[in-house]
């Protein structure tokens, strides 16, 4: 399988180092702050002049919370320039043109699958909230936590642990009436996997987040 040869390739060895004290504080620290805002995000009552302030509220937490720290952590403990480190090897442009395509192959994909019907009463703000939260995630959980996991570890591995922080993230989302779906968490857990071999395959974070961003609003405008 093409997915499990890229991850044999790259980084084809077992765990090169334990993760130090600071990297494992930091990210024990940060995914318990994003599950938190995750709880409360599942709370906010939403209305249609509330729509514009959630997609703010959602910009800003995302910015503070999911996105500067790791930034941060980057620029001041590892000292290293951190757009450098995320943004993968490829330019700009080969980014883009790989994301574009792919993402349009998403949307036949799903838009064929749902009988050719689009939803077309999807409220501006929610479709571009959920196309803003790709960047922000993709940035976190590609640019950050799988680079830094595929140093002390090979790519498959290093893939399946940020895909586990990556659903974890999403629990409170999905509990109804006091239990858990297992399924869409199933889900999250494998498109996670597939957007690390995007990213890694790719070699830019512009690839994935562009994929990511298609299939985010696919998932409101298809189903």
């Amino acid at each position: 399988m093409p997915l499990v040869a890229l991850f044999k390739r790259i980084g084809d060895s077992s765990m090169k180092t334990r993760l130090n004290k600071k990297l494992y504080l930091f990210i024990v620290i940060h995914i318990c702050i994003n599950f938190i805002i995750s709880i409360l995000s599942k709370n906010i009552n939403l209305s249609k002049e509330g729509e514009l302030n959630l997609l703010l509220i959602t910009f800003f937490t995302y910015l503070f919370f999911s996105i500067l720290p790791p930034l941060l952590y980057l620029k001041f403990i590892d000292k290293i320039n951190p757009l450098v480190y995320i943004k993968g090897k490829s330019n700009t442009l080969n980014g883009v043109v790989k994301g574009v395509l792919i993402s349009a192959f998403i949307f036949l994909v799903l838009f064929l699958k749902n009988n050719l019907i689009v939803n077309l009463t999807v409220s501006p703000y929610i479709l571009l909230g959920r196309a803003l939260v790709a960047p922000f995630e993709e940035i976190t959980f590609r640019g950050f936590y799988l680079n830094k996991f595929n140093e002390h570890m090979n790519l498959l591995k290093a893939s399946i642990f940020t895909s586990l922080i990556f659903a974890s993230v999403h629990i409170p989302n999905l509990i109804s009436n006091g239990s858990l779906n297992l399924i869409p968490l199933i889900q999250i857990f494998i498109v996670s996997l597939w957007l690390s071999y995007i990213y890694k395959k790719t070699d830019s974070l512009i690839a994935s987040i562009l994929s990511h961003a298609t299939y985010n609003m696919c998932l409101l405008l298809l189903f």
